[in-house]
């Protein structure tokens, strides 16, 4: 069984060795568009299945948190430093961002994001927040 998992893990290692993105099929603005419309088409098959899922996440934040947002709004950092509203499920307390003024002495970042290790704002049922955001 270990022969079998070693030969398997050296032709995959000897196949990214040969791999050169240099001389991929695609380039430029066709690569873009390529990728663009390969997106599209996996989002389309798999937006059908992650709806209701969708669904009963919000309806369980909304039922843990009532009368709170489902739906959390952030300013992140993106390709070329290109700031842009992002949205996931709120694995936080309701009032998180007034109680990240607090905590701004311990933001690891150096840029306009905030990052801290042992991030208290998170609510107590989601406490592995990066493994549970959808989005």
């Amino acid at each position: 069984m270990e022969d079998n998992i070693s030969v398997e893990l050296t032709e995959t290692i000897s196949w990214w060795e040969k791999f050169q993105p240099s001389q991929r099929l695609l380039t430029g603005s066709r690569y873009t568009i390529a990728k663009r419309m390969m997106d599209l088409v996996v989002v389309g098959f798999a937006l059908p299945f992650l709806l209701p899922l969708f669904a009963i996440v919000a309806l369980l934040i909304w039922i843990d948190s009532p009368g709170a947002p489902v739906l959390f709004t952030q300013k992140r950092t993106g390709k070329d430093g290109i700031r842009f509203n992002m949205f996931k499920f709120r694995t936080m307390v309701p009032n998180a961002e007034a109680m990240k003024q607090e905590l701004m002495h311990l933001n690891e970042l150096q840029c306009l994001d905030f990052k801290i290790s042992n991030d208290p704002p998170h609510h107590p049922h989601r406490q592995n927040s990066a493994q549970d955001q959808l989005g």
